[in-house]
């Protein structure tokens, strides 16, 4: 499996919530909805969920593997980084290839 594209789609006026992604494997498979957000001291996602009726979340999506969390990170936030150096800054939907492919292990 590897992750060809991401798309990012900035939230300049958000304290917290920078932008959501779109996460492309294998140009056959996509999840939708990945929020990137500030913590106290870094980045960090939230992969899609629905809240129950009872207020609890469910994960619609999860790595099941440390490496493929990683790996899975590292290119969205590689993707999120080169958008807000942009200048100018970018708006709407902005694109990273992953010419490369990063793969996520099996």
């Amino acid at each position: 499996m590897k992750i060809t594209r991401v798309l990012i789609f900035l939230l300049p006026n958000e304290p917290k919530l920078k932008a959501f992604a779109s996460l492309i494997i294998d140009e056959q498979f996509v999840v939708h909805e990945i929020r990137i957000i500030q913590g106290r001291e870094h980045l960090f996602l939230m992969l899609p969920y629905r809240m129950k009726k009872n207020g609890e979340s469910k994960a619609l999506v999860d790595p099941l593997t440390n490496e493929a969390r990683r790996m899975i990170e590292e290119a969205i936030l590689v993707a999120y980084t080169d958008a807000i150096s942009l200048d100018p800054p970018v708006s709407g939907f902005w694109e990273r290839r992953f010419d490369d492919q990063v793969d996520v292990p099996r």
